[in-house]
């Protein structure tokens, strides 16, 4: 319990003991460039009243107090500084004010220009390019021992969006969905951010729109690159197509990840379902990353700069303040 008390108030403590030390360090620093109120030290002063002794009293006493100059001394104004204040603590009360006002000021704006840095990375726009392949239903392979693609064809999605930087949704550019046979496109429908499609030919020549890629838009695809769209298998896998285009436009940063709505992506299982291949991605944050990190760290010189600036002149203003008392 006791040990419990003194980890709770061990900051406090702390704070305490470190307040302390700095009222110190501000009494030691006033007293190493000020002489006491009230006297004048242009002649020698008795050390027991302040009173000036302008000629040395031939009796060795002080004319206002009687006190013995022997015993209570003569206090000049060179000694009257060395007596207050030295040197030395005058440099560390100064380099200890300084330090305690610089870390919390420091921090509070390091602090507010991280947070703003971080939030406005997080709201930069990435330019997504990725493009991945899919194999169409599967059949068993006894030599395999596995699950494989028996069509002749793939589906290839190649995307070149923007997408925000908070919720990573596309706001500009396409989603290209392909049927390749071997390497070549044999057809390709481009889809835009809103969800409009062109139905593009091996060639490129435009051969018809769609309002929305959906179970219709797909079929006409695979028409288009010559499957027989009469078959049902194929009419299953054109509604599996237009969902995993859905996923694509929805969150294109991770779409091969989603297996929504009967989509297998890396599985084995037999049936009308997609499998993700090969594919690459590239991630590049929209322009202004470099210069917000620019930013942060040319403030955070500009604040070092400004306290080392106002600790070198403030010490050289107070230390030539002390030999002006000193050589008088």
């Amino acid at each position: 319990m006791i040990t419990g008390l003194s980890f709770a108030f061990l900051p406090l403590l702390m704070l305490g003991v470190y307040g302390a030390v700095l009222v110190l360090c501000i009494i030691e620093l006033v007293r190493s460039v000020t002489l006491p109120r009230g006297v004048v030290y242009d002649h020698p002063v008795c050390g027991a009243c302040n009173y000036q002794i302008v000629d040395l009293p031939t009796a060795g006493r002080c004319p206002e107090c009687g006190g013995s100059l022997t015993k209570v001394g003569l206090l000049t104004r060179r000694a009257a500084m060395r007596l207050r204040g030295t040197m030395f603590g005058l440099i560390v009360g100064w380099t200890v004010i300084v330090a305690t006002v610089t870390f919390p000021v420091g921090g509070v704006v390091m602090s507010i220009m991280m947070s703003g840095a971080a939030f406005g990375m997080a709201g930069m726009p990435t330019s997504l390019t990725k493009t991945q392949t899919f194999a169409p239903p599967q059949e068993w392979d006894a030599d395999a021992g596995a699950y494989v693609s028996a069509a002749p064809y793939r589906v290839l999605f190649d995307i070149d969006v923007t997408t925000d930087g908070i919720q990573q949704r596309p706001t500009t550019g396409t989603i290209d969905v392909s049927i390749l046979r071997g390497d070549t496109k044999s057809a390709t429908l481009s889809i835009d951010m809103e969800a409009a499609c062109e139905l593009h030919a091996s060639d490129g020549a435009l051969i018809t729109t769609y309002s929305d890629f959906d179970e219709k838009a797909a079929l006409g695809l695979y028409a288009e690159a010559g499957l027989d769209t009469s078959n049902q298998q194929l009419a299953d896998e054109a509604a599996e197509l237009a969902i995993l285009a859905q996923s694509a436009m929805n969150m294109p940063t991770y779409f091969e990840q989603m297996p929504s709505m009967g989509l297998s992506v890396g599985g084995t299982s037999p049936g009308p379902v997609f499998t993700a291949q090969g594919g690459q991605v590239s991630l590049q944050t929209g322009p202004g990353t470099g210069d917000t990190f620019g930013t942060v760290l040319g403030v955070v010189a500009l604040i070092v700069l400004f306290f080392l600036a106002v600790y070198i002149v403030g010490l050289v203003l107070l230390i030539r303040r002390r030999c002006r008392l000193l050589a008088k």
